[in-house]
């Protein structure tokens, strides 16, 4: 699952992520509250540090080490109910265009459940939805027995896209993929 996610975020252009800054740290990454109106989720409050979020995402796998270094985070993450949201916030520029997500699902559901080799073994793990909401277009994508859960949200006026994941304990994955729902429906672009 690793390798896949972190084609999926190549896929997006990421970019080279830096150790400049305490809270917010990758190329072009804005702050959530700069892009988005006040979030009762997504505060200031409840904002953690990187090694903070590192260690309590890590202690999450028991097998693997999910997170391997600081310099390999970027964006904002917060701690909610006891679950780790990462949310990576931009502008859309030139380089990183605003294209509808309708053809971004098809790929990713050929990439994440046509692996090389093996016959759609993982189309009934995979789950994904593409939908408005607020004005904006959202898709949601994630393995059901995985304990990530990933969404892209970009406004419709081309603007802002956020990149966000919950990291949660197996026992939580109903409650993570539940506050998806909840965590989208609360975001309002500015």
């Amino acid at each position: 699952m690793g390798k896949y996610m972190l084609l999926f975020f190549l896929f997006l252009g990421l970019g080279e992520v830096s150790l400049a800054q305490t809270y917010i740290q990758g190329t072009a990454v804005r702050p959530f509250s700069e892009i988005a109106h006040t979030n009762t989720h997504i505060s200031t409050a409840n904002r953690m540090a990187y090694s903070a979020a590192k260690d309590l995402v890590n202690s999450f796998y028991t097998y693997t080490t999910r997170i391997k270094g600081l310099d390999k985070m970027a964006g904002e993450y917060f701690l909610v109910d006891g679950m780790v949201i990462e949310l990576t916030c931009r502008n859309r520029t030139s380089g990183n265009d605003f294209r509808p997500f309708t053809q971004s699902q098809i790929e990713f559901r050929e990439m994440f459940t046509n692996m090389i080799g093996e016959t759609n073994t993982l189309e009934a793990d995979y789950y994904d939805e593409l939908k408005t909401v607020n004005g904006s277009e959202v898709l949601i994508n994630y393995y059901k027995s995985n304990n990530a859960k990933s969404f892209i949200m970009q406004d419709l006026l081309g603007k802002y896209v956020v990149l966000g994941r919950i990291y949660c304990a197996m026992r939580d994955i109903a409650k993570a993929e539940a506050f998806i729902d909840t965590l989208v429906g609360s975001i309002v672009f500015k």
